[in-house]
């Protein structure tokens, strides 16, 4: 007998690789984390100091951890065109750095979902200026005006808690 080649072929369905997050969420353990934010460890790779650092970094598809604590101060604004997920992992609170702007301002054309986060003071905790957003479990205490502003349409929003003081 002869040594004839044979033609292996190759498999049509390529197997589904399922990514393993770069940081655990305790808060979302569903989560697969593609950035996160946590102020107590150094930046660099996919940490950063700030929410609005991980927010321009990222790209459509992204999933933020937030590991924020109490002690984050910034206004942020959520703004561009982006797709992605903002979920907190462990406490996740910011509070007003210019307590004479929103907090959050969720302004993107894109569709964001926000899991978990807190605001403290600003003139509103939350400003939703844009279309088809979802917030689930969030939180705001002490605003001037109002703790969240929805002014898009089709947004989903499940609050735990609006005050006026920072429980």
């Amino acid at each position: 007998p002869t040594d004839t080649p044979t033609n292996t072929p190759t498999p049509t369905n390529t197997p589904t690789v399922t990514p393993t997050p770069g940081r655990f969420c305790p808060e979302d353990d569903d989560a697969v984390l593609t950035k996160w934010v946590d102020p107590s460890q150094p930046a660099g790779g996919n940490n950063y100091q700030t929410v609005q650092a991980a927010y321009d970094a990222a790209v459509n598809g992204d999933v933020i951890g937030l590991f924020t604590g109490n002690n984050l101060q910034e206004n942020v604004v959520l703004g561009g065109a982006k797709t992605l997920t903002i979920t907190q992992c462990t406490t996740a609170k910011l509070t007003a750095a210019n307590p004479a702007l929103p907090v959050w301002t969720v302004s993107s054309t894109g569709v964001l979902t926000i899991i978990g986060p807190d605001s403290v003071g600003g003139t509103i905790g939350w400003n939703i200026t844009t279309n088809n957003h979802e917030l689930k479990s969030i939180r705001a205490y002490g605003a001037s005006q109002y703790g969240v502003l929805i002014l898009g349409n089709n947004v989903s929003v499940s609050l735990n808690e609006v005050g006026s003081s920072d429980a």
